[in-house]
């Protein structure tokens, strides 16, 4: 049996028990939900624990007690399935042009708006204001991908934005993504805790906070490819920015730090950049680190045999303040220490950042457009009849007079 819902609006659903549940007995293959509205429910719209696939597209979940989406694995008990096996006997999980807007992962629940052990992918989606104690968005346990995807405000206790972990050797990608004003105890916009590749092409992480560790993200285990980047304006007690632990070789290219901070009264960990625990090598090529405040550690640091490598970079700081005396971090002789960069101060790229309602937009544009139009040439029209009427009223009065 499959599922569609177009042009469907649901309000004010007061019942704890799902909307629309799919489990094993159900025989759903799939849901499909389009151009639809779900506001103000105590429970979630989509529950499902069976094999399916699921698409949404230009829809809006606002205002939920209960993470609306929901893609469970109740039925699976065998604790010898792995999370990537798992991940394709659920099904895959397609959501574009969505908003999920002040949904809430209530009784501890992870996921504020999309709770996920299949293979996520989100593309021109906006997250407003969600919240959950862990994973104040989205709570993936598959392969995830994003792209024009836009986090914007919300608190939670770890991963405001999303988190993406148990799913062993399956790749996160994000490209064109922006986490905008997320504040969270420890690491504001996402974590990737499970072995695998990332590729991080295009983000802007922008004005986010973390009451203790790290307003950025934090990869473990992983294989890193950063290009093109922003990180602009992030707090923390410390590890402010990127924090990388037992982490493979990593690349990290033309990519812009501005106004990152860290606490004067810490004096572990950095502001910037934090590699540890691993015998691999970091390379940071045409990087700039702008009016950055190290606190009382240091812009760049590493651990162990960790080796940072860092090429034709650019700092507002001195040498000390930026890389210490460590043996792990080396650098070139193109390295600009206590430069104002400017040079330095625009990446260019050639799609927008983020969610942008392109589709809606224009047709809301029209719309108005047309009201408008309409309006005037009415006017118009009416203006032609009364002074046709009134040169015809006085030609005929000097005829008879």
């Amino acid at each position: 049996m499959n599922i569609t819902l177009s042009f469907f609006t649901l309000s004010h659903l007061i019942s704890h028990s799902p909307t629309l549940t799919a489990n094993p007995s159900s025989r759903i293959l799939s849901c499909r939900i389009f151009h639809s509205q779900f506001r103000k429910s105590f429970s979630p719209i989509f529950f499902s624990t069976s094999p399916l696939n699921f698409e949404a597209q230009n829809s809006l979940f606002q205002q939920f007690i209960l993470t609306p989406l929901r893609f469970e694995r109740a039925q699976y008990s065998d604790a010898t399935i792995d999370a990537r096996r798992l991940s394709f006997i659920v099904g895959s999980v397609n959501i574009s042009y969505c908003r999920f807007r002040l949904c809430l992962g209530r009784n501890g629940i992870s996921g504020g708006a999309i709770f996920c052990v299949a293979n996520l992918s989100l593309t021109q989606c906006l997250f407003e204001h969600n919240s959950a104690r862990k994973a104040g968005s989205i709570y993936c346990n598959g392969e995830l991908l994003l792209k024009s995807v836009t986090f914007d405000g919300g608190y939670s206790d770890i991963g405001q934005g999303f988190i993406n972990e148990d799913c062993d050797y399956l790749n996160l990608h994000q490209e064109l993504v922006t986490f905008v004003n997320l504040e969270a105890i420890n690491s504001a916009c996402f974590i990737r805790s499970s072995p695998g590749n990332v590729v991080i092409n295009a983000i802007n992480l922008s004005t986010s906070s973390a009451k203790n560790s790290n307003a950025g993200f934090s990869l473990f285990d992983t294989k890193n490819d950063i290009i093109f980047s922003i990180f602009f304006e992030l707090t923390a007690f410390k590890e402010s920015c990127i924090f990388m632990k037992r982490c493979k070789n990593t690349q990290i290219d033309r990519t812009l730090y501005w106004l990152i901070r860290s606490s004067n009264d810490n004096t572990e960990g950095s502001t910037c950049l934090s590699y540890y625990d691993t015998s691999s090598k970091c390379t940071v090529l045409h990087c700039a680190f702008l009016l950055c405040s190290p606190g009382g550690s240091q812009l760049v640091k590493a651990s162990d045999f960790a080796q940072i490598f860092i090429s034709e970079a650019c700092t507002t700081v001195d040498r000390v303040s930026f890389i210490g005396d460590e043996s792990g971090i080396s650098v070139d002789k193109k390295l600009r220490v206590n430069d104002q960069c400017g040079d330095r101060l625009v990446i260019h790229i050639d799609k927008p950042f983020g969610y942008h309602t392109e589709n809606i937009a224009l047709d809301l544009a029209t719309m108005r457009s047309d009201v408008y139009d309409g309006l005037i040439i009415g006017a118009l029209a009416i203006i032609v009849v009364i002074v046709t009427a009134s040169i015809s009223f006085l030609i005929l009065y000097q005829f008879t007079r």
